[in-house]
């Protein structure tokens, strides 16, 4: 395997971790929704601050 066909599959497989994360936060957050329990306002912040979305 060529040098640079390493660092794209690193690439893809951080890529896919931070997808499958992003996914698990907002299908809790929606879980959370339905059965009526919000986020307190430090608790989003700190959500938005953790996905960029200040």
């Amino acid at each position: 395997m060529k040098r640079n066909q390493t660092g794209f599959f690193k690439k893809l497989i951080i890529q896919k971790n931070f997808t499958a994360t992003y996914n698990l936060d907002i299908e809790n957050a929606l879980e959370n929704i339905k059965s009526k329990e919000f986020f307190t306002e430090d608790q989003a912040k700190e959500i938005a601050q953790k996905w960029g979305r200040e």
